[in-house]
């Protein structure tokens, strides 16, 4: 992770400190803010993402100056309701810090995620026996 990758995830760190349920684990190669099981940050390319399930609440951050969409290949395919917040707000977390906590309540009010059930270790059949072939 480059440095200023590493600088962006103390950032968000430090901005969900005082979030209920904030766990942080990779995703999409990327560090990643889960809360109620839920991403609702990532850290990507030195960007800052936030993720707004909110058809509201993703326009208007969509609408912000120098904010983008979440083009992980480059290929103009966009992973829905995720924002690039402008690079500006990196330096003022003050301004940024609003914006992660609504991501967060988003996040909070998304139904929980199904458990997979775990899978069951695969049956060991015992081998067949060849038969030795006759002598001659």
């Amino acid at each position: 992770m480059s440095s200023f990758n590493a600088h962006l995830k103390e950032l968000l760190a430090e901005l969900s400190a005082e979030l209920p349920e904030v766990t942080e684990r990779r995703m999409f190669g990327a560090e990643a803010f889960f809360a109620n099981d839920s991403i609702y940050a990532m850290v990507w390319d030195g960007r800052v993402l936030l993720k707004f399930p909110d058809e509201p609440q993703f326009e208007k951050a969509r609408a912000l100056e120098d904010s983008g969409l979440f083009d992980p290949m480059g290929s103009g395919k966009t992973m829905g309701r995720w924002v690039a917040m402008p690079e500006g707000m990196i330096d003022a977390p003050e301004v940024l810090r609003p914006w992660v906590e609504e991501a967060h309540r988003e996040a909070m009010r998304q139904p929980p995620k199904k458990k997979k059930p775990a899978k069951s270790p695969a049956k060991k059949t015992p081998a067949t026996k060849r038969k030795k072939p006759a002598k001659r």
